[in-house]
């Protein structure tokens, strides 16, 4: 039509691009339907005539050299190349060398259309920055260069906090594509909305009038999906109030957060997201999302229950001739044991033969307890030995682990064993049955608790006097205190003689365990450290025990390495006391290897070949006593040097020596065949109300609540009954005599008697 003569090649332009990378020769019918696939969209296509008769001789393409080759930098992955094969004359190749070597920008602007815009047969590679690098290489076909490329990939590890969407960037699949819109609103402030979403085509766009628009489809391997246009420009306004932002999106925005500090309270957590997102929430969301992040952070608690054969197998592999025991009644989960050999073999080679048992309600969505069997090292510091989740504190769970402790103990001669509780239910002949003839002390501060709740013995002084009767050394002590307690209250004393002395009072101790403890506080010390992980799923919370005993147990033993001594520090400090004390008290010799020492109110007699003290208390805990140590002085000795062996750094070390091995994660515990599923336990009857994590004090505590109290300057009457100075009757004061309303509506609202006040005796 334009009057050329010869050869004409046809090129045809990718809208919004320029020579250097737009333009491609039209060869083949497939090339033809790739340019009309953008006509719908673009409404023009540019179209290019190249008339090879006047390139003259000199430029003939069949006398190069080499062929170029363009070939991406990157590998192809997974076999979604998206490449597509160029072929185009070498008169271009000039021209596009020239644009690489001035390093120029490929694209700078957004095209007039507002649009770059790709089909299924795209043609351009961009990389992370938007910038398009050429290669070449030599081609089989003279004349022709070949051009692969390949289009960005978006990564969820590294792209997913902040988003930034190219043309040709591929998702995996749409959810992909939209978790990543959502994530981008959300970030951004924008209202996006998915317009078309359907399983071919996403077209995303912003508030109406905004340019703003993601237009995406699948690729041809029908999986794989990616951006064919994108405006990338708002002119919109931004929002603080945002749809996308969900439980789950906030809950793993948050994530770190929460690990950190699984304690944070929700108020403090609706400030963060203020601050760092922007947004504004209501309280029952942010307290909705951290149920979600600590779910995600721990897992969901029936699923754990299945993953208990494999945890135990794993911890049995890592710490060969440890104990664990998995209890299932028709692959109902009921009780599971562990006993870490370490652990047993620490407390066999250096610690008394004294047991404290306890157990602690746990506050986990199917609740049960935890029970715990703890000694004491030689620095009178607590040692777990083995503990145990089981459905209820009765005597059937009680007998079933005291039994496994028994066969991992080789507990054989049960009357050399001591071992301390606190009166808890079927306890009691547990014991006597499993370990006849061994010591078994209770807990003076529960009997206590009793003494003042049950038999309702109330007061100061009958306090003292049974704290004194609980710490006599002696017979003669203990006589003396319960004396004055009957003298005080009859009642008092008879309740109190049908407790037998061995249980509760030193001057009836047992001298074989070289302990005096009066107090379960090995166990409560315990359960104190396990505060913050038993309110969390079984195995999480088993895997967070285990940690903190593998901790403790380098801890322990490193601390001791740097200590310069022989005696440990606490067992020291204890010395040091009784050391000031015995000035108070005056030896005399007897010629041997006794001496009578005098002190104020009574005197003692102290043997020095046997170690023994007239008082107990140097048989009782293998420190020498007030009384003995004025006789080791008197000797010119060293009171160290009678110091019961239990109680040296050799023997602390011992105990340590042993290390509690760590486990793999769970990705890598071994498969452990075990039949069906293992099915949580039953839920308790849910309760009205919040769930309940704190543990309901006792009248004692409160008790000393309110002497801790005793500094203020005037206490509550809270809880006191008034009584009237004109009638003397309870319920009503001088104000209110005579006034019949006032007592009817006082009895209509106290449908039970008031509490009376626990500081009142």
């Amino acid at each position: 039509m334009l009057g050329y003569k010869g050869d004409i090649t046809y090129h045809w332009m990718i809208p919004g691009r320029g020579l250097n990378d737009g333009l491609f020769k039209i060869e083949v019918d497939v090339d033809a339907m790739t340019v009309g696939l953008y006509v719908p969209d673009n409404r023009e296509v540019e179209i290019y005539c190249e008339h090879i008769s006047e390139l003259g001789t000199t430029q003939n393409m069949n006398n190069t050299e080499d062929d170029v080759f363009y070939e991406s930098e990157y590998d192809l992955d997974d076999g979604i190349d998206g490449l597509v094969d160029v072929k185009i004359s070498s008169t271009l190749i000039h021209e596009w060398k020239k644009k690489e070597k001035q390093k120029q920008k490929v694209i700078d602007k957004e095209p007039t259309e507002g649009a770059y815009d790709l089909s299924d047969n795209d043609f351009g590679y961009f990389s992370d920055n938007d910038q398009l690098f050429l290669d070449y290489a030599t081609s089989d076909n003279d004349g022709e260069v070949e051009r692969k490329v390949k289009f960005s990939e978006f990564h969820v590890e590294r792209d997913m906090e902040n988003p930034e969407f190219v043309v040709g960037m591929m998702f995996k699949d749409f959810d992909e594509l939209k978790d990543a819109c959502r994530q981008y609103s959300l970030v951004n402030h924008f209202g996006i909305d998915f317009k078309h979403n359907d399983r071919e085509r996403l077209d995303v766009k912003c508030k109406e009038g905004c340019p703003f628009r993601i237009w995406a489809s699948k690729m041809p391997d029908k999986t794989t999906v990616q951006i064919k246009s994108i405006v990338n420009e708002h002119n919109c306004s931004k929002i603080f109030e945002n749809k996308f932002a969900s439980v789950e999106r906030l809950a793993r925005w948050f994530l770190e957060a929460f690990q950190n500090n699984p304690k944070l309270k929700v108020d403090t957590f609706l400030v963060m997201v203020k601050k760092e997102l922007k947004l504004e929430i209501n309280w029952m969301k942010g307290y909705r999302t951290k149920v979600k992040a600590l779910e995600i952070i721990r897992g969901k608690d029936e699923d754990q229950y299945s993953k208990l054969p494999k945890y135990c197998g794993e911890l049995r592999k890592r710490n060969p001739g440890s104990t664990t025991i998995l209890h299932l009644e028709r692959s109902l989960f009921q009780r599971i044991y562990i006993c870490i050999k370490a652990l047993k073999d620490g407390f066999l080679a250096g610690c008394r033969p004294i047991i404290s048992i306890d157990g602690c309600w746990l506050k986990g969505k199917y609740e049960g307890h935890l029970l715990t069997a703890i000694g004491i090292d030689a620095n009178d510091c607590i040692y777990p030995i083995a503990y145990a989740v089981v459905e209820k504190e009765n005597k059937n769970s009680w007998g079933w682990f005291l039994e496994l402790l028994a066969y991992d103990l080789n507990i054989d001669n049960s009357h050399a064993w001591t071992f301390v509780s606190d009166r808890q239910k079927g306890l009691i002949s547990i014991v006597q049955s499993l370990f006849p003839g061994c010591e078994h002390r209770f807990c003076v501060r529960h009997m206590y608790q009793n003494f003042i709740k049950i038999a309702v013995h109330r007061g100061k002084t009958l306090k003292d006097y049974l704290w004194a009767a609980a710490r006599a050394s002696y017979v003669g002590e203990f006589n003396y205190w319960m004396d004055k307690i009957e003298n005080t209250c009859d009642s008092a004393y008879k309740w109190l003689k049908e407790k037998p002395a061995e249980e509760w009072s030193r001057s009836h101790f047992r001298t074989f365990s070289k302990c005096d403890m009066l107090l379960n506080n090995l166990c409560e010390s315990f359960n104190n450290v396990l505060l913050d992980v038993r309110d969390k799923p079984i195995l999480t919370m088993l895997e967070e025990i285990n940690s903190k005993l593998m901790r403790r147990v380098y801890k322990q033993r490193d601390a001791m390495r740097r200590f310069d001594g022989q005696i440990c520090p606490k067992i020291q400090k204890k010395l040091d006391k009784l050391k000031i004390e015995s000035f108070k008290c005056i030896p005399d010799w007897s010629g041997g290897q006794t001496f009578q020492v005098r002190c104020p109110l009574t005197q003692f007699v102290v043997d020095m070949a046997e170690r023994t003290c007239s008082c107990r208390r140097w048989q009782l805990t293998g420190l020498p006593c007030s009384h003995a140590i004025c006789c080791i002085f008197n000797r010119r000795e060293h009171a160290e040097d009678y110091v019961d062996d239990c109680y040296k750094v050799a023997t602390f070390l011992n105990t340590y020596s042993y290390t509690i091995n760590p486990i793999a994660g769970e990705d890598q515990w071994d498969l452990v065949q075990h039949g069906d599923a293992i099915i949580p336990p039953k839920l308790s009857k849910p309760k009205r109300g919040r769930h309940q994590t704190k543990r309901k004090k006792d009248f004692v505590e409160i008790l000393e609540d309110g002497e801790k109290k005793s500094n203020l300057s005037k206490l509550s009457r809270k809880g006191l009954k008034m009584t009237c100075s004109i009638c003397g009757q309870q319920g009503h004061n001088k104000r209110f005599h005579g006034d019949e309303n006032h007592l009817q509506k006082r009895t209509r609202v106290d449908s039970s008697e008031p509490l009376t006040n626990p500081l009142q005796d």
